[in-house]
């Protein structure tokens, strides 16, 4: 074998993990401003697709029945809602008018009906919007199914500033945790929740959107527990949006 041929065996093998990486990537986000007010119009976007590169997957074209995930608005008050979405070219948009103070939390979860690789693929993704000025954190039971909740920084986010989040399973800080923060051009950090309080912080050095992740895959090895026999592995994945 010829030192060319070599080279485009390597070549194609490389392109090969790129493209698996990229479609293991996809994910779904929801864009909302972190700031709000009373009375004002609050836009709300859902996306599907590779973050890290920018790339956004036409609506139409969504995976399995992941256009049928429930948009969901829970208020200060503790009441919870669905919110109507309507399909556009790239994303689903929706909105929502705050009524009073406080921390408005727009979320979505989503088990897809799908296999995905032998994965079972559920979706989580959340939006803070922070109206007025309440004192504290959010304190909020998560409205997840598995308890896990991201809690938002006191103040907006911003440029050569730390941003600090939590990470929160049934109210209780998730210590010594990985998770990671994803710019739309390509930059990745990974992180670790502190090993009491559950937080972790890095300074924003450019403008950018931004996503956090936190992500877990769970091997299934009984049978009973699976939906096919090709069921190896439940994969849930939290998003958090935050842009500068």
């Amino acid at each position: 074998m010829n030192l060319q041929k070599i080279t485009i065996r390597c070549c194609v093998c490389f392109l090969m993990l790129i493209i698996t990486h990229v479609s293991k990537a996809h994910t779904m986000w929801i864009e909302s401003s972190y700031q709000g007010h009373i009375g004002q119009e609050q836009q709300v976007k859902i996306f599907f697709g590779e973050f890290s590169i920018d790339m956004i997957t036409p609506a139409q074209k969504w995976f399995s029945d992941i256009a049928d995930c429930e948009l969901m608005l829970l208020t200060p008050d503790g009441a919870r809602r669905t919110l109507s979405k309507v399909r556009e070219e790239n994303c689903y948009t929706a909105s929502f008018t705050p009524e009073s103070e406080g921390w408005y939390l727009v979320y979505l979860e989503h088990l897809v009906k799908d296999l995905y690789q032998g994965m079972r693929i559920m979706y989580q993704a959340l939006s803070w919007v922070k109206v007025g000025s309440p004192t504290g954190l959010p304190d909020v039971p998560s409205p997840f199914s598995d308890g896990k909740l991201i809690l938002p920084p006191q103040t907006p986010f911003e440029l050569n500033t730390s941003a600090e989040v939590a990470l929160l399973r049934n109210r209780a800080p998730v210590v010594s945790q990985r998770f990671t923060l994803t710019a739309n051009n390509g930059w990745r950090k990974s992180l670790r929740s502190g090993k009491e309080s559950g937080k972790a912080s890095t300074e924003l050095i450019f403008p950018a959107k931004y996503l956090y992740e936190w992500s877990e895959n769970i091997p299934v090895g009984n049978d009973a527990e699976k939906v096919q026999p090709e069921h190896r592995s439940d994969y849930v994945n939290m998003c958090y949006f935050f842009s500068l």
